[in-house]
């Protein structure tokens, strides 16, 4: 099983509609809970950010 101790994203929203959107966000929730990593999360958006 992979452990990663830092997971970087780079604008991971950028092109997909709002209720893609919001199953990724529990998605990264979720991978975030079960490997405790640091998550670095590029976004241009100000509300994501």
């Amino acid at each position: 099983m992979l452990e990663p101790a830092i997971l970087l994203m780079d604008e991971p929203f950028a092109a997909v509609d709002p209720a893609t959107k919001r199953r990724m966000c529990k998605t990264i929730e979720g991978v975030r809970e079960a490997f405790g990593c640091t998550m670095v999360f590029v976004t241009h958006d100000f509300y994501e950010a």
